[in-house]
């Protein structure tokens, strides 16, 4: 019995990591753009292409959806442009990867700051083209915050109105 119990801890252990493999796959070109002012009854799509164009540089007409030449990395790159201002760009990963991803930020920093050659991939970090690697129960080190003050954060609110035609 206890082997049972084994194997199929074993195979729902799996079954969660195809899951979030899964889950990565499908938000791979999902963007978040944060910091971007939301006004009632705005016109959400011409405001994100204004915001591309202006603040992010970015001539090409990109297409919004879910579409493979969505041109996410032309975006992320263009990210630098945004340096400075309180807008970002940020790619959608599942709540699992993110708390794993958490966990690396501070290392990520520190070793940006000794100028180490650093690559985040989903939730691995490679520091000089090596691993690194973080426990479970290993709690982010966190360092002493220097960016600037930012105003309260909105509440979420949807860009769409609701099926009972409410905006």
């Amino acid at each position: 019995m206890k082997e049972k119990i084994d194997n199929l801890e074993e195979d729902k252990c799996m079954l969660n990591d195809k899951l979030i493999d899964m889950q990565c796959r499908s938000m791979k070109y999902n963007l978040i753009f944060s910091g971007i002012e939301e006004h009632r009854d705005e016109d959400c799509e011409d405001k994100l292409r204004r915001f591309i164009y202006q603040d992010m540089r970015i001539e090409h007409r990109l297409e919004f959806g879910n579409v493979h030449r969505f041109g996410k990395n032309m975006v992320k790159r263009a990210g630098k442009n945004l340096k400075g201002t309180h807008y970002g760009v940020n790619q959608q990963f599942p709540a699992e990867i993110e708390e794993k991803r958490r966990k690396l930020y501070p290392i990520m920093k520190a070793e940006r700051k000794n100028n180490s050659k650093v690559v985040l991939i989903r939730d691995k970090l490679y520091v000089n083209d090596e691993l690194v690697t973080v426990s479970n129960d290993e709690a982010p080190r966190e360092e002493p915050r220097q960016t600037p003050i930012r105003p309260k954060k909105r509440s979420r609110v949807s860009s769409t109105p609701d099926r009972d035609g409410h905006s």
